[in-house]
């Protein structure tokens, strides 16, 4: 199991930010359990080990995947889909808005999803009444932070500890002055 505080001070990580057709299964299974342990919001419900047989010495029976089979499987089918994303990606993100403000195009965050309803999902939960458009090149996504955001909001731990049908579909985009043809509108 690597370090990953140190790893993601690393060289190596800053490579893989950006090309991710590098990033390997067990790169995917490493943030998986890095999210099992260290997440907070896991304090009641944590899981014993990504799947039975992961680490040595683990006793219990709350694995996060019932196989390594299972996780595989999973963890291909997640790759699959984000290889699938056209060179520039459509992105939305979901912002409150007060009367009378302005949209602050200095700072439109980092946090951007894929799919237009899950950007107006997430506005009911969270006030939000505008949705953000854009278009990000996939080399300005940070691909492993996303993959670490897919696997607890959308298909991992926190869904899957929650019982919660809510996928936040996020993409990490680390600058946001890369997203272009920004747009919006009201919700």
């Amino acid at each position: 199991m690597k370090n990953y505080k140190m790893f993601l001070e690393s060289k190596e990580y800053d490579d893989k930010l950006n090309n991710y057709p590098n990033i390997s299964v067990d790169e995917v299974f490493d943030f998986i359990y890095y999210l099992i342990y260290n997440a907070p919001i896991f304090m009641d419900n944590k899981f014993i080990d990504l799947y039975p047989g992961y680490r040595k010495n683990m006793d219990g029976d709350i694995y996060y995947y019932n196989t390594k089979e299972e996780g595989v499987d999973n963890v291909k089918s997640v790759m699959k889909m984000f290889n699938s994303f056209p060179n520039v990606i459509k992105v939305y993100r979901t912002i409150g808005v007060r009367d009378g403000e302005k949209i602050n195009y200095e700072k439109l965050g980092q946090h951007w999803t894929f799919d237009k309803e899950t950007a107006i999902d997430f506005s009911k939960f969270f006030s939000g009444n505008i949705v953000l458009t854009g278009e990000i090149n996939h080399k300005y996504v940070n691909w492993l932070s996303s993959f670490k955001l897919y696997f607890e909001f959308s298909n991992g731990a926190y869904k899957r500890s929650s019982g919660s049908d809510f996928n936040e579909n996020e993409l990490y985009i680390p600058d946001p002055t890369n997203v272009k043809n920004v747009d919006y509108f009201n919700i």
